[in-house]
């Protein structure tokens, strides 16, 4: 039985693996990839972001920040999470979502990572997009073994809402991880 820092770390690895091979093809059509590349099975690099090869995305390095995160403080993770992800965004990275780049700027002025979530929401009432889905795969791997299901969908919701107040945003991370049934008329809106 592999240890909880293995399967952390297999779990990073396949991740970034796939993020740098899919990373050429970011934002591309179907018919773009086949006329270009044909089947993509080496990693290539470039793409919009001009990636050199193995190189992967801030989908990546967001989901590390939370593996590390978690690692550090597995009871009270958000802190030890939210400094990673300012210490990331303050390297420049070659792409930051909106999203990200908006809440992660105002926790920078305020300290304030759930307010300052919140605020964008409300603002804008835009943040239930799928970048806090795509660093969820640790909060699966840590709290998906407890032997209470709802701490993993607090976990989910709490460190996904640091960046993406909208419940659907959350609700997404926790259903994705617990491979629940969701309601009908949840997909009726």
């Amino acid at each position: 039985m592999l240890d909880l820092h293995s399967r952390i770390r297999g779990g990073v690895y396949g991740c970034a693996i796939g993020d740098a091979l899919g990373a050429t093809v970011e934002f591309m059509a179907a018919d773009e990839i086949n006329q270009q590349y044909g089947e993509l099975r080496d990693i290539v690099g470039g793409g919009w972001l001009d990636l050199t090869p193995g190189q992967w995305t801030d989908d990546t390095e967001m989901m590390i920040a939370v593996a590390e995160g978690i690692i550090e403080n597995p009871k009270e993770s958000v802190p030890a999470i939210g400094k990673r992800f300012v210490n990331w965004f303050q390297t420049n990275p070659p792409d930051v979502g909106l999203t990200i780049r908006t809440v992660i700027s105002s926790v920078i002025r305020s300290g304030e990572w759930y307010e300052s979530s919140r605020k964008l929401h409300e603002e804008s009432g835009m943040t239930a997009g799928n970048g806090a889905l795509m660093r969820t795969l640790p909060v699966g791997i840590v709290y998906g073994v407890s032997e209470f299901p709802s701490d993993t969908l607090v976990q989910a919701h709490e460190i996904a809402r640091m960046t993406h107040w909208d419940v659907e945003a959350s609700a997404t991370c926790g259903l994705f991880l617990n491979g629940a049934f969701i309601d009908p008329s949840v997909l009726e809106r």
